[in-house]
């Protein structure tokens, strides 16, 4: 009997050689050090304008001058506190955050308070930089993971938000986080995917419990994101939307346990009632106001055109993306699952905000 040679089984590219996988799967690890390297060199830079003068640059706010008074106050077992009162006509969360750093500074006086404080606030705007460069990094998009980093880092009218004692910067942290984890999930397997389903869901409540416009801009989103998905991909959003809302309850029950069911009650109704513009008692649209939001847009534009130019430019921009994924365009198409996910996510996310912001000034 003649012999007879089989074939040789085909070997993996990839079974013998880990390297060679791992840059299959996420890159190599040099290109992921070059990542977290220039993660931190943007934080730097952003930290740096954020902290240059950060005691003098700005004309006191006086919710700054609010916010610390509260947080100087403020305990985990009692709550915020406004004048030896409850404060609950915000979420905690960030009040909270201030507290620990004002019984630092351990000083009474509400000035050295702010100016106390505002170092903190400047870091964690440079830290949403970071995460907003690696997560579109890790997705694939690298030229706009560079250009939105630089823009988030440099725009004036952000670095004015991150410099003082506010709710939005730390906000805007949680909503970048809400987002990064939703772009994992979606393109995870497994017990992985509920993970990071898990995560968007953790990190929804806390945007939700620091400011509910931020929240509500993510939930949409959220929302979004699980009726333009396939049928069958649609029950881990859906689950980040009820672990949000769940995250969200429990802030208000905390909030309920500081200040009694009535004056959370009365504040958290005066609160949506101002959030949804039919009762306004501060700013352009209150009573006996002189003026509006449309008459200080040219008045602004020396100082803030920038901003105007990116938000109308970005708007447009969204939108336009945000059809091209629906359309399924081929300049989707041609994208890697990440990089797909992340467009389609964060398009939607742009053109909540978009639509928030276009509420809020109408």
């Amino acid at each position: 009997m003649s012999a007879v040679t089989l074939p040789r089984p085909e070997r993996s590219r990839t079974a013998h050689h880990p390297a060679r996988g791992r840059r299959i799967a996420g890159g190599t690890n040099r290109t992921r050090r070059t990542a977290y390297l220039t993660a931190l060199a943007f934080a730097v830079v952003a930290a740096v304008l954020r902290l240059l003068n950060v005691t003098t640059s700005y004309d006191l706010f006086i919710d700054e001058a609010t916010y610390a008074a509260i947080a100087r106050d403020t305990t985990l077992a009692a709550g915020p506190l406004l004048h030896g009162l409850p404060f609950v006509l915000h979420p905690p969360l960030a009040l909270l955050f201030f507290a620990g750093p004002a019984n630092l500074l351990g000083t009474n006086d509400v000035l050295a308070l702010v100016t106390g404080l505002r170092p903190f606030v400047a870091v964690v705007g440079a830290l949403t930089v970071a995460v907003l460069y690696l997560t579109l990094h890790r997705a694939g998009l690298r030229k706009a993971a560079f250009f939105a980093a630089a823009l988030v880092a440099l725009d004036p009218f952000i670095i004015s938000f991150d410099s003082r004692v506010m709710l939005e910067a730390l906000a805007q942290l949680f909503a970048v986080l809400t987002i990064a984890a939703a772009i994992r999930a979606a393109t995870a397997v497994g017990a992985s995917q509920w993970r990071w389903t898990a995560l968007t869901a953790v990190a929804g409540a806390l945007t939700f419990g620091t400011k509910e416009t931020f929240g509500l801009v993510v939930l949409a989103t959220l929302v979004l994101v699980a009726l333009t998905s396939p049928r069958g991909s649609r029950r881990p959003p859906l689950v980040a939307v009820a672990g949000t809302l769940a995250g969200y309850g429990m802030v208000n029950v905390a909030m309920v346990s500081w200040a009694g069911f009535d004056l959370w009650w009365h504040m958290r109704t005066d609160g949506l009632f101002r959030l949804l513009g039919t009762r306004q008692t501060t700013g352009f649209k209150a009573e006996g106001s002189h003026g509006s939001f449309w008459d200080r847009l040219v008045p602004n534009i020396a100082e803030l055109g920038a901003t105007y130019a990116i938000l109308a430019i970005g708007g447009g921009c969204a939108v336009l993306l945000l059809w091209g994924v629906l359309r399924h365009r081929p300049a989707i198409t041609a994208l890697s699952p990440d990089a797909a996910a992340a467009a389609k996510i964060i398009a939607l996310w742009a053109v909540c905000a978009c639509g928030d912001v276009g509420y809020a000034g109408a």
